[in-house]
């Protein structure tokens, strides 16, 4: 176990990611940030009582200006949980929306990472995860790449 981790995460090789969300300081920064502004487009905004498929179909439907993009996935984020994780896999993912991803601990987190590591901001996230679920991230990578194995 690396020095300075907390918690006793990456003593079992196998063990696999809780779908939890572990809310960093910076991720609640982004999040008091949100302000649920009616859309330019249609009016509607984001509401509590809205289903996900709803939600991440409007988002993709009506997307935001970029300096409202993370707090506005936070939000849902903090709305649906891990369930929210789409919002999160971009083709190209910014450095705050990799720090978010690595908040999410969910096996499709790792698989996302696993198909993106030719980025090196991804395989960097992706050897952070590596030292909490091990054998996930081998099996995802050799997933990603079955002609190397």
């Amino acid at each position: 176990m690396a020095a300075g981790r907390k918690g006793k995460q990456g003593d079992d090789p196998g063990a696999l990611p809780d779908g939890t969300v572990r809310w960093t300081a910076a991720m609640r920064g982004a999040l008091a940030e949100f302000r649920n502004t009616p859309c330019r487009q249609c009016g509607a905004t984001l509401s509590e009582t809205q289903p996900l498929h709803e939600l991440l179909d409007h988002i993709g439907r009506h997307p935001q200006p970029a300096w409202q993009q993370r707090p506005q996935r936070l939000r849902v984020l903090e709305l649906h949980g891990a369930e929210a994780l789409p919002l999160f896999l971009e083709p190209a993912p910014r450095k705050e929306a990799l720090a978010d991803l690595l908040a999410i601990h969910h096996v499709d987190a790792v698989r996302f990472l696993a198909g993106q590591v030719r980025h090196p901001e991804c395989k960097t996230a992706l050897a952070k995860q590596a030292e909490r679920w091990p054998l996930l991230v081998l099996r995802e990578l050799l997933a990603a790449n079955p002609s190397r194995h």
